[in-house]
């Protein structure tokens, strides 16, 4: 049975793996610091946003759609300067 869970990321490294057929509903990255945040994101290798810049007290939604991910597909933040919190809402099992 599917079901929704929400990630949430503060540093760089590994924020999500699918651990079936899931469907990634929504990414929003807030920079948490006071001065520009730089970040890079790909899902299994493939870029979603690079070097991505977000203002202080901004923030920007990075999936305005749906996005697959397969088993094993991991979601990897690099946070290049500043501070960035990331949530990431999964519809998993969607198979």
């Amino acid at each position: 049975m599917a079901s929704f869970t929400r990630f949430k990321g503060t540093a760089t490294g590994t924020i999500y793996t699918a651990d079936s057929t899931d469907v990634i509903i929504g990414i929003l990255v807030a920079n948490t610091g006071t001065t520009t945040a730089q970040f890079d994101l790909t899902l299994s290798s493939t870029a979603i946003a690079t070097n991505m810049e977000i203002s202080a007290g901004g923030n920007v939604e990075l999936v305005q759609g749906k996005l697959v991910a397969q088993s094993g597909d991991a979601l990897v933040l690099t946070v290049d300067s500043g501070t960035v919190a990331i949530y990431v809402s999964v519809l998993d099992s969607a198979s």
